[in-house]
C-alpha cells in the first residue's frame, strides 16, 4: 500500500483519481472544446461565473489585488473571465459609469488576455434593491413599478419613459467603455432581481403600457438595451444575457416565460444566454445552493433553454466536478459551464483536469463563506479552504531564505495545512499525529447528513502531504523529550481541542456520552437528548433523527446553530423541524442527570425534565495548550495555529496553518 492510501485509510479506487495527461484530454473532451460566441471564439468551455469580488479600491477602480485574483484564475486555465456585477450607474459598489474607471480595467484585462483568456464585463443596475445597499436612497430608487423590492422596503419611484430611456443608454454607455477597457464582450446581469429582471418579472412589473403585461413586453426593456449595445459597439461585439429561469415565487418568472424570453433575446442579437434562478429574496436560495443541495441543481433549466434556441447557453449552479461538467456538455444540456466556488476554492481548477491531476483540485465545500460571510471580513472575499483567495500574490508559494526544520504536532486541517506549506517552501518538515490516521476534526466533520465534502477536504490534504518529503508520525504523541533527538528550530503547535464537560451532577453516567463517541458509531437509545445547540450539536441530531432516533436539542443561548451563514442555517434548522426534532432554548440551568432523566430549568424559571436513553454532549471545547506550557523556553521559536489558540472553525485552522507557515 502506498503512502497516499496508507495515510487515507482508503483502498486502490482512491487512484480513480489520477489520469494521464492523454486520458484527461480524451475523457474531459468537450470541456476543451473551443466554442464561438458570436465572434468570439473561446478556447474552452469553462467560465469563470460572476461573483462578488469587494477587493475593489476606495473609490470603485479595479485594484491590484483584484487583478491578481482574476489573473490568478485566468492563468489556470479558464476559457471566458466574467467579472461581475458593475454599476451603469452611480452607486455604491464597483461601477462602470465614468470614463476614470477604464483604466483599472484595461491593466485587469490586459493580464487576463496575456494569460489567454477572454474577459467579459458584467453590467447591471440596482433598481428596486438599491436601498438595501444605500437606505439613504428610500423611495427615490427607481424601478419599472412603485412597489418594495423586499419585504419592509420602500415604495420605490416608477421609472417614465424618459428615464427608461436614459437607463437603455446608460447600459450602452457603458458598453462602450468596457470595449475601451479591452472587454471582449458584456455580460447582461438580467436575473436576481435587479433593475432589468425587475422589469421580466410579473412580481414587480405591473406596468400597464408598453413595458409591462405579457412577457414579450415585460422583455421589452432588456432587448432595447441589447440593441443599443449592438448600435453603439457594433453588430459583432457579443453581448450575453444573464436571466433567471425560474423565480420559484408565486407569480413570479416560470421556465415557460424564460424559454420565449430567450427566443426573443436571441432574435435581438445576443450571441448568449446564462441561466441562474431566483431574486434577491428568493426563498429557495439555488442560486447559492448549500451542501445539502445535489451538484448542478439549475442544469434543468439551461436544458431547457438549450431545447428553444441556438445560441450558446452557459450553465451555473453548484458545479463542481469536471465528469459532471463533461457530462452536462457531452448531454447537450449546455455548451458552456460556469464556476464559480468551485474556481474560488481552486483557481488551478482546469488546469489539473487538464494534467490530470484530479486529487490536487481543492475541493469546494459548499458552505457560502465566500459570498455570504464576506461582510465580517476586514479583506473582503475569503475562502474557508483557500487561504490564498483575494491574496494571491501575498500569499504566493516563495521558497524560504533559510531551510529549518519544522515540528508540527497535530494532524488536522491546521497541521496539515501548516505542514503543507513549510514544505513547499522548502523547510524540512516532521508531523506528529497520535492517532492512527490524519484529519482531526475533519474525520467526524464528515460524518453527519450532507457534509461529504468534508472528507474530500480530507482527503485532498492528505493527498498534497503525501505527494512531498513530509516525514509523517502516525500513532506517535510528540513528547517534550524528543527535542533533544529532532532539535527543531521551530515547532507548531496544531493540538486542537479537549471537550468542554460541564458540571452538572450525574453527568459521568453510563448513558452519557460525548459527541464524538456518537459520530464514530457507538451506539444510542431511542430517546436521545443532546445538550449543546450549536453546529456540532444540531447536526449530531440530524444524523440521530435520519436514524430513527427521538431527538431533543437543548441550549442556554436563546436561538440554534448563530455561528452559521443565514442560508445554511435556515434549511438545518427547517430539516431539524421537519424531522421532528425538538429544540428547547434558553435553558438557565442543568440541574442533574439521572439514569433516565434530564432535570433543568427552562427559560422561564420553571423546572422541567426530558426522559432519555442517551444523552449526548455537544457543549463546544477547550484549547489543548497542554503541550506549549510544557515546552516552555525549549524550542528557539513556538507557533500556535487553529483551536488550541482557541476554538472557532474550518476557516481560522486552514488560513492560520497557511499564514504561519508562510512566515517561517
Amino acid at each position: 500500500m502506498n503512502l497516499i492510501n496508507k495515510l487515507c485509510h482508503v483502498g486502490d479506487d482512491a487512484h480513480s483519481l489520477e489520469v494521464d495527461i492523454v486520458t484527461a484530454h480524451s475523457m474531459f473532451a468537450k470541456l476543451f472544446e473551443p466554442i464561438q460566441l458570436g465572434r468570439m471564439e473561446v478556447k474552452n468551455r469553462v467560465v469563470m461565473a460572476p461573483v462578488a469580488t469587494p477587493l475593489w479600491s476606495g473609490d470603485g477602480t479595479a485594484s491590484e489585488r483584484l487583478r491578481d485574483f482574476f489573473k490568478a484564475r485566468a492563468d489556470g486555465g479558464v476559457g471566458l473571465i466574467i467579472l461581475g456585477a458593475h454599476l451603469v450607474s452611480p452607486g455604491p459598489v464597483q461601477r462602470i459609469d465614468d470614463d476614470k474607471f477604464i483604466p483599472g480595467l484595461r491593466q485587469v484585462v490586459a493580464s487576463l488576455h496575456d494569460a489567454g483568456a477572454k474577459a467579459a464585463l458584467q453590467l447591471y443596475h440596482l433598481g428596486a434593491v438599491e436601498p438595501m445597499f444605500s437606505p439613504e436612497k428610500g423611495d427615490q430608487a427607481l424601478a419599472p413599478s412603485g412597489l418594495p423590492a423586499y419585504p419592509g422596503g420602500p415604495n420605490c419611484k416608477e421609472m417614465t419613459a424618459a428615464e427608461i430611456r436614459g437607463a437603455v443608454q446608460a447600459f450602452a454607455l457603458a458598453a462602450e467603455r468596457a470595449k475601451q477597457a479591452g472587454f471582449d464582450a458584456v455580460e447582461l446581469h438580467a436575473a436576481h432581481g435587479y433593475l432589468i429582471a425587475q422589469f421580466i418579472s410579473p412580481l414587480f412589473n405591473k406596468r400597464t403600457d408598453g413595458y409591462g403585461g405579457d412577457v414579450t413586453r415585460r422583455g421589452r426593456f432588456v432587448l432595447e438595451i441589447v440593441k443599443a449595445i449592438k448600435a453603439e459597439c457594433g453588430k459583432d461585439y457579443p453581448v450575453i444575457v444573464r436571466v433567471s429561469g425560474e423565480e420559484y415565487e408565486e407569480g413570479g418568472v416560470r421556465i415557460g416565460d424564460t424559454k420565449l424570453l430567450a427566443c426573443l433575446l436571441e432574435e435581438a442579437g445576443a450571441d448568449a444566454i446564462h441561466i441562474s434562478y431566483g431574486t434577491q429574496v428568493s426563498p429557495v436560495p439555488l442560486s447559492l445552493a448549500p451542501a445539502c443541495y445535489p451538484e448542478g441543481v439549475l442544469i434543468h433549466l439551461a436544458e431547457q433553454v438549450k431545447s428553444v434556441v441556438n445560441i450558446p447557453v452557459i450553465a451555473v449552479g453548484k458545479i463542481k466536478t469536471p465528469h459532471f461538467a463533461e457530462t452536462v456538455l457531452q448531454d447537450g444540456k449546455a455548451d458552456l459551464i460556469a464556476l464559480g466556488r468551485a474556481l474560488l476554492a481552486d483557481p488551478e481548477w482546469l488546469k489539473k483536469v487538464e494534467a490530470g491531476a484530479l486529487a490536487d483540485i481543492r475541493p469546494c465545500i459548499g458552505c457560502n463563506y465566500c459570498m455570504l460571510g464576506m461582510i465580517d471580513e476586514p479583506f473582503g472575499i475569503k475562502c474557508r479552504v483557500n487561504a490564498a483567495m483575494g491574496r494571491e500574490e501575498e500569499y504566493r508559494i516563495r521558497k524560504a531564505e533559510q531551510r529549518k526544520k519544522v515540528v508540527v504536532v497535530g494532524g488536522g486541517p491546521a497541521g496539515m495545512e501548516a505542514s503543507r506549506v513549510a514544505a513547499l517552501r522548502g523547510h524540512e518538515v516532521m508531523l506528529y499525529e497520535k492517532q492512527g490516521q490524519l484529519g482531526g476534526q475533519l474525520l467526524l466533520a464528515g460524518i453527519p447528513p450532507y457534509k461529504d465534502d468534508m472528507e474530500k477536504l480530507r482527503d485532498y490534504l492528505i493527498n498534497q502531504l503525501g505527494r512531498l518529503s513530509i516525514d509523517i508520525r502516525l500513532g506517535e504523541e510528540f513528547r517534550v523529550e524528543e527535542l533533544n533527538r529532532i532539535r527543531p528550530d521551530v515547532v507548531i503547535l496544531a493540538t486542537g481541542v479537549i471537550p468542554f464537560v460541564p458540571e452538572i451532577p450525574g453527568i459521568d453516567g453510563e448513558n452519557v456520552l460525548a459527541v464524538e463517541e456518537v459520530l464514530s458509531g457507538r451506539e444510542v437509545g431511542e430517546r436521545v437528548v443532546v445538550i449543546g445547540g450549536e453546529l456540532v450539536g444540531c447536526e449530531t441530531a440530524e444524523f440521530l433523527a435520519d436514524r430513527g432516533k427521538k431527538v431533543t436539542i437543548m441550549r442556554r443561548g436563546k436561538e440554534m446553530a448563530t455561528r452559521l451563514e443565514p442560508v445554511t442555517r435556515s434549511l438545518l434548522l427547517r430539516r431539524l423541524r421537519q424531522k421532528g426534532v425538538e429544540m428547547v432554548v434558553g435553558v438557565r440551568a442543568y440541574e442533574q442527570i439521572t439514569e433516565r432523566e434530564l432535570v433543568f430549568v427552562n427559560e422561564h424559571g420553571l423546572k422541567e425534565s426530558r426522559e432519555f436513553d442517551t444523552l449526548v454532549l455537544a457543549c463546544g471545547a477547550l484549547a489543548d495548550d497542554k503541550l506549549l506550557q510544557e515546552l516552555g523556553a525549549k524550542v528557539a521559536e513556538i507557533r500556535m495555529v487553529g483551536d488550541c489558540v482557541k476554538p472557532r472553525n474550518l476557516k481560522s485552522a486552514i488560513h492560520e496553518g497557511a499564514a504561519v507557515a508562510r512566515q517561517i
